[in-house]
């Protein structure tokens, strides 16, 4: 609430055209919404933390009988969290509309990712978590009146990386030499698009980096040493038949495997090459006469 109210001073003062971030919190554990948000059928003695929900799952308990109720409980103040988020944003659209500024507004909702709840023994995110639980996050666009964009719902994966190219395209702007998204507005406009890079997902789980790869219904996972680049597990999965992930499909699919793996490298060298020509960039002109002068840089 004190955020939306911020958003609205600041709006209230800024010049036109202006560019406003607002990240929300309230979705994250430890899930304690307002309780007039609640359902009826709420019980507050099935009360469980989120720091037990995730120290069950670690020791592998979450999929054993006997915490149902709790884990409902839980769904349940994640679900008011998230009536609490949608209302808050409601105001403040309201408060967009009322300025004058809601129809011309080019506007994102979108999540960085999900909750897991139990799902195939997880709970909360991060770690080796890469569920659909996690990974189905929402990408919304509410694109100016002026632009006749009708509505419409986009099927094929896309990524939170796509986001900048596709504002930019949207707007006319030039695109960045190096880039890991996609401009998404020939879908916006009934057409299609290709992709450059397929979509990748990621996470980091102690010195080990998991990726997953998309790619129509398959989905491949890496979990790679991040000392040595080493791979340590692979998987393949089938989501059109198996969305819950439970049947691993790499020895049947070789060559899948194969290509795919091959698109994650072409991604991640892209990623790297982004990122250093980002730090070069930003050396000061001192600081890289001392790093040539020791051979670090040409």
């Amino acid at each position: 609430s004190e955020m939306r109210r911020r958003a609205e001073r600041l709006v209230a003062r800024a010049p036109h055209p202006s560019f406003l971030y607002l990240h929300t919190m309230d979705l994250h554990g430890p899930y304690l919404p307002p309780q007039d948000l609640l359902p009826e059928d709420y019980r507050p003695d099935d009360f469980l933390s989120y720091f037990s929900l995730l120290r069950l799952a670690g020791a592998g308990s979450l999929e054993t009988s006997g915490h149902e109720s709790e884990v409902l409980n839980l769904q349940q103040r994640y679900a008011a969290e998230l009536r609490f988020t949608d209302e808050e944003l409601g105001r403040l659209f309201d408060r967009f509309d009322a300025a004058g500024l809601w129809e011309e507004s080019l506007v994102w909702i979108l999540s960085d990712h999900g909750e897991s709840f139990g799902e195939q023994g997880f709970a909360g995110h991060g770690g080796r978590n890469m569920t659909s639980s996690v990974l189905h996050v929402p990408l919304v666009l509410k694109p100016p009146r002026s632009w006749r964009l009708g509505p419409g719902r986009v099927e094929v994966p896309v990524s939170t990386v796509d986001v900048l190219p596709t504002t930019l395209g949207l707007l006319g702007l030039p695109q960045p030499r190096l880039r890991l998204g996609t401009d998404l507005t020939p879908l916006l406009r009934g057409g299609s698009v290709d992709r450059e890079f397929t979509v990748i997902s990621q996470a980091t789980a102690g010195t080990t980096r998991i990726l997953a790869c998309f790619e129509g219904h398959w989905k491949l996972e890496l979990e790679i040493d991040t000392g040595n680049s080493r791979v340590i597990r692979t998987s393949l999965y089938n989501l059109a038949t198996d969305p819950e992930q439970r049947v691993d499909l790499r020895r049947a699919h070789p060559t899948v495997v194969a290509g795919l793996q091959k698109k994650i490298r072409t991604f991640l060298a892209t990623e790297n090459r982004a990122f250093y020509e980002k730090l070069h960039e930003q050396l000061d002109q001192q600081t890289r006469e001392q790093l040539q002068r020791l051979g670090y840089v040409e």
